[in-house]
């Protein structure tokens, strides 16, 4: 029978139960615990991130120190942040992603493991092959809090994920079919062929691929008809419309988060019908954010964006983020040059 996860009420049990511990160590400590942040350069998603992650920090009681250090900063820079921040941080992160002069795997290393956030050293990933893990990436780790707030059985089910990345794929195909789970992973990528054969027998189908023109599809509209096709729900968070998840024919929406694909009529239809998918499609970053997002980016405009317009550019905002200027483009967007001149 189809079920479909709200993700708000399990937050709202973490967050609770989140501010119990905070409180218990500060009445240990006598001081909150902090957690720092550091950005390289000013990529706009990065920099969203990270302030929702401060405000959600300070909601919970925590110290938020955010470092934000320049475009051109070298592993030695960020090596200096981390050396000084964990002497009084309890957690620290490096938002992804970084400049191309930074190597992810050098820098990510450079955090203790004892104080990596995210479980992105190789330390705390090497930990999910034993049944001692402490820290489990983010993502991963919502998947399998869903899981456990619904009651949702994994024993014996078959489960398949598409993609290899290290903060989603790798770790959940790991976790799942531990003794605590047990359940039947397979992992599909860009190379697997018979894409078909896998999808179609899965339980719980896990999305996290990155789709490009010229990649195999998963399933297709005819394959969706076929009696021995067992999917019944789909979280697609590619969104490609008519393409690797034929079932995605158009995104979802804060309102209507649930839609039904019909694979007989290949319209959309009742999610609940007997033989309907019932789809949750969200669209590429930066996707369907939380309801409250337009009016913190509302709040952000006029706090950082707007006095830069009317007034005086002291941060230089609104000149950093120039494209062309005087017919030509800005020093920070030179590196279109070539593909301006067709090269």
């Amino acid at each position: 029978m189809e079920q479909i996860l709200y993700g708000q009420p399990v937050a709202n049990l973490l967050d609770e139960v989140t501010k119990k511990n905070i409180q218990t160590y500060i009445n240990k400590n006598g001081n909150s615990p902090t957690l720092t942040a550091i950005t390289v350069g000013d990529n706009p998603a990065s920099l969203l991130y990270v302030s929702r992650k401060e405000d959600k920090a300070k909601e919970l009681g925590v110290n938020f120190n955010w470092v934000k250090l320049p475009d051109d900063s070298s592993s030695e820079d960020v090596l200096s942040v981390i050396e000084s921040s964990k002497k009084t941080s309890q957690g620290i992160i490096v938002q992804l992603p970084l400049p191309s002069q930074l190597n992810f795997e050098e820098i990510v290393n450079l955090i203790p493991s004892n104080l990596d956030v995210d479980g992105l050293t190789t330390h705390n990933l090497g930990y999910l092959y034993t049944e001692n893990y402490k820290i489990i990436p983010a993502t991963s780790l919502a998947v399998l809090e869903l899981l456990k707030f619904y009651n949702i059985t994994t024993e014996d089910k078959n489960i398949v994920i598409a993609g290899r990345s290290r903060l989603v794929s790798s770790p959940l195909s790991k976790l799942l079919s531990n003794k605590k789970y047990n359940a039947n992973v397979t992992v599909i990528h860009s190379k697997t062929t018979n894409l078909k054969n896998f999808t179609k027998q899965a339980d719980i189908f896990i999305a996290g691929h990155y789709y490009s023109s010229g990649s195999p599809y998963f399933f297709t509209r005819d394959d969706a008809r076929h009696n021995d096709f067992n999917i019944k729900v789909i979280a697609d968070v590619s969104c490609d419309i008519d393409g690797p998840v034929a079932s995605t024919i158009k995104p979802s929406t804060i309102a209507k988060p649930i839609y039904g694909y019909n694979p007989l009529t290949e319209v959309e239809d009742e999610f609940s019908k007997e033989g309907v998918i019932a789809v949750m499609a969200v669209d590429n970053l930066p996707c369907e954010l939380p309801k409250d997002a337009s009016e913190d980016f509302g709040n952000e405009m006029i706090a950082k964006i707007l006095p830069s317009l009317l007034e005086n550019d002291r941060e230089q905002i609104i000149e950093n983020a120039t494209i062309c200027k005087n017919g030509d483009l800005t020093p920070n967007f030179e590196y279109l040059r070539n593909y301006l001149n067709g090269n």
